[in-house]
C-alpha cells in the first residue's frame, strides 16, 4: 500500500533549479485499527489509546532531471555539470515536517551517503541508491543499458548545495529508454558493544544498519547521443604539480536483457536475480568432497599431491561436467595464488571467465562471483586496488541474490580485506573505512554461521583477519602509526576467540597466519621477543609448507623488529653476570662503610 505526497514548489538558490509539485511515492502507511468493542464519536477526533511512536524519517526528492536525458559516450572521471544529471534528497523527521533534518554529511565506501543528525549525533541515516532499472527501451539493439552514479555532497561553503540537501550524481549510456531510480533510506544506531569500544575522540561514524524505512522511485528519459567529432578532444585535468586529481569514486550498474552480452568483466552479473541456490552437480556429495579436499591439500601445503589430483579431476570433468571443471580450475588458480605466481593465477581465472560466456553452467552466477573475488585477492596482492575494488564488487553484485553461506561470506570478507590492506598502506586512514573493514568481517561471519557446513576454517580467518585489521602492521607505514590501546585489547580478544573455540582443526596455512597475528599483537605490546619468536615460527612453517606469500610477510616483520631490537641495548650472559656481581660488590661495601666511618670516628 503507498501513500501519495506533493512536495511543494522549492528553489535552489546554489543551482538555480526548481522542482513544482513533483509527486513521490513511499512506503510509510499509518493504518487505524479498530476494535470490535470500540466505540467512535463522530465529528470528534478520536484520541488514540496507544502511546505515540517514533516519528518515521521520509526522504524527499529535491530536484529530479526535467525532460529527455542525452546518453553519454565518454566516461570522464570527474562529474560533469554540463553533461551529467544531479538527483538531490532531503530528510524529513515524518510526513508533516516542513522543514528537512538538520545533518552533516559525509561519503560511504560503497557509494552510499552517512547523514548525522547535528542536533542528536546518535542519529544517523544512510541514503543510497537501491535498484535502477529500465522501464522501456526503443532501440533493441546488442547495447546494454547502464548507469553511473557516485555522491554529490555539500561543501562547506554551501556554493554547490543549499544546507541540509545531498544526492547523487548520474550518468547513463546505451540505447534511448526509460529508467526507474530507487533512492533508500535506512536508520542507524551506534554501537554500544565492548568489543570494539570508542575513544572519546571517535566521531559518530561507528553504527550499524537497522533498517529501510523509506524508498522513493523516479523515472528518468534518456535518448541517444549523436556522434560527433570534437575538435579538441578532452583532457584529463591535473593540478600544479601536474598528477591527476583524486578520481571520483563512479559505480556502475549494467541493465542486461535476455540476450547474451559480451563484455568481459560484467556480462556474467546480471542485475535482477531471484535469491538463487546451487543448483546441478554443485548439490551433490560429489562437490563437497571434491572442494573439501582440494582444500584440504592447498591449507596443508601438499601441492604435489594437490596438483596430481586436481589434473586428474579437469580430465575427466572437461567435458562432462562444466560447473565442477570450473570449480577445480578455481581451486588450481587459487593454489597459484598462495604459491605467489599471481600471473598464473591471473590467467587461469580469465580462462574461467571465458569458458563461462562460451559454455552454458547451471551455476554461472555462483561460478562468475567466485572468480571475481579470486581475482579481486590477486589485485590486492599486487596492489592494484583500484582494480581489486572493481572485481570486489563485481563479485558482490554476481552474488548479490545468491544463497547466503560460504561464497556470499567469502565476497564480504574479501572487502574487508582489500581495506585492511588499503589501512595498512595508508598514511592516514579514515575511521570509516576501519567502519567498513569491521563491518564486512562481521558479516561475513554471519554468512558463513548461516552455511550448512558452518564455515569453521572460514570463521577463523575472519577473526584473524579483524585482528590483523585493529593492529595495522601489514606494512612498514602501518606498523609506524600508533594504535589505541582500545584495538589493541579487541585484537586480543579476537585472538583468545581463536585459540579457545575455533583451534581444534587449525591447517597449516591457518596457523601460519595466526602466527603472525600474534606477532603483531606483541609488537604492539612491546614484548619484541614474544613478537620474533612468533614471526619466527610463522616462516619456519611457511618455508616447510611452500606458502611464499605467508613466508614474504614473516620477513618482513622479522626485518622490522631486526630494527627494533638494535635499538633496544642487548648484553650477553657473561656481561650480565659481571654486572650482578658488580651489583653485590657494590652493595656489600655500601653496607659496610657505615662501620669503617665510625670505627675511624673512634679511633
Amino acid at each position: 500500500m503507498f501513500y501519495t505526497a506533493a512536495v511543494t514548489e522549492m528553489s535552489d538558490v546554489g543551482t538555480e533549479m526548481q522542482c513544482v509539485n513533483y509527486v513521490t511515492d513511499s512506503t510509510n502507511v499509518s493504518i487505524l485499527t479498530v476494535g470490535a468493542n470500540s466505540v467512535v464519536h463522530y465529528g470528534i477526533p478520536e484520541q488514540p489509546t496507544v502511546e505515540h511512536e517514533a516519528p518515521t524519517p521520509v526522504l524527499c526528492i529535491v530536484h529530479k532531471p526535467v525532460g529527455p536525458i542525452m546518453s553519454a559516450r565518454r566516461r570522464s572521471r570527474d562529474p560533469d555539470p554540463e553533461a551529467d544529471c544531479r538527483l538531490l534528497v532531503g530528510v524529513k523527521h515524518d510526513v508533516t515536517s516542513n522543514e528537512f533534518m538538520t545533518l552533516t554529511f559525509s561519503e560511504n565506501l560503497s557509494n552510499g551517503i552517512v547523514g548525522t543528525d547535528i542536533n542528536d549525533p546518535s542519529h544517523q541515516y544512510l541514503i543510497d541508491v537501491t535498484s535502477i532499472s529500465t522501464v522501456s527501451s526503443e532501440d533493441h539493439s546488442e547495447r546494454p543499458s547502464r548507469c553511473q552514479y557516485c555522491p554529490l555532497l555539500p561543501d562547506q561553503s554551501q556554493i554547490t548545495l543549499t544546507r541540509n540537501i545531498c544526492g547523487f550524481w548520474l550518468r547513463f549510456f546505451g540505447p534511448a529508454t526509460i529508467f526507474d531510480v530507487s533512492l533508500g533510506l535506512r536508520v542507524a544506531k551506534l554501537r554500544n558493544d565492548e568489543t570494539f569500544p570508542k575513544t572519546p575522540e571517535d566521531t559518530t561514524t561507528d553504527s550499524e544498519t537497522i533498517e529501510l524505512v523509506d524508498e522513493v522511485t523516479i523515472s528518468i528519459e534518456t535518448c541517444s547521443a549523436r556522434r560527433r567529432r570534437k575538435n579538441n578532444p578532452e583532457k584529463e585535468v591535473r593540478d600544479r604539480d601536474g598528477e591527476d586529481l583524486k578520481t571520483t569514486r563512479w559505480k556502475d550498474v549494467w541493465i542486461h536483457e535476455s540476450k547474451e552480452r559480451t563484455d568481459s568483466s560484467c556480462a556474467l552479473v546480471p542485475r535482477m536475480m531471484g535469491r538463487t541456490k546451487r543448483t546441478g552437480s554443485l548439490k551433490t556429495k560429489v562437490y563437497g568432497t571434491i572442494l573439501s579436499r582440494l582444500e584440504t591439500l592447498g591449507e596443508e601445503g601438499n601441492w604435489a599431491e594437490f596438483d596430481y589430483f586436481s589434473a586428474q579431476l579437469v580430465k575427466t570433468y572437461e567435458r562432462k561436467d562444466v560447473d565442477l571443471y570450473l570449480v577445480v580450475v578455481l581451486e588450481q588458480a587459487f593454489a597459484e595464488y598462495y604459491k605467489r605466481n599471481l600471473g598464473a593465477a591471473v590467467t587461469i581465472a580469465k580462462g574461467a571467465l571465458k569458458t563461462l560466456k562460451k559454455r552454458p553452467a547451471d551455476n554461472t552466477t555462483m561460478l562468475a562471483g567466485r572468480t571475481y573475488y579470486l581475482l579481486s585477492a590477486i589485485y590486492q596482492v599486487a596492489r592494484k586496488y583500484g582494480v581489486a575494488e572493481k572485481c570486489m564488487e563485481h563479485a558482490q553484485q554476481a552474488l548479490s541474490d545468491f544463497e547466503i553461506g560460504e561464497d556470499t561470506g567469502n565476497a564480504c570478507y574479501n572487502k574487508g580485506s582489500l581495506y585492511t590492506d588499503i589501512i595498512a598502506n595508508d598514511s592516514c586512514p579514515s575511521d570509516r573505512m576501519f567502519d567498513e573493514v569491521r563491518e564486512s568481517l562481521e558479516l561475513a561471519i554471519c554468512h558463513w554461521c548461516k552455511d550448512p557446513s558452518g564455515c569453521v576454517a572460514h570463521q577463523r580467518r575472519a577473526h584473524t583477519k579483524l585482528a590483523s585489521a585493529l593492529l595495522v602492521c601489514d606494512s612498514q607505514q602501518g606498523r609506524a602509526r600508533s594504535v589505541n590501546p582500545r584495538n589493541v585489547e579487541a585484537a586480543r580478544k579476537s585472538i583468545e576467540t581463536v585459540r579457545k573455540e575455533l583451534w581444534q582443526g587449525m591447517p597449516k596455512r591457518g596457523r601460519c597466519r595466526f602466527l603472525l597475528t600474534e606477532s603483531d599483537l606483541y609488537y604492539r605490546e612491546k614484548g619484541y621477543t614474544l613478537s620474533q619468536e612468533k614471526a619466527q615460527e610463522a616462516r619456519h612453517l611457511a618455508e616447510e609448507c611452500g606458502f611464499k606469500l605467508e613466508k614474504d610477510m614473516a620477513e618482513q616483520r622479522l626485518l622490522n623488529l631486526a630494527g627494533c631490537q638494535r635499538s633496544i641495548p642487548t648484553r650477553t650472559t657473561s656481561q650480565l653476570l659481571n654486572a650482578v656481581a658488580l651489583a653485590d660488590s657494590t652493595l656489600g661495601s655500601s653496607m659496610a662503610s657505615p662501620q669503617d666511618t665510625s670505627s675511624e670516628q673512634h679511633s
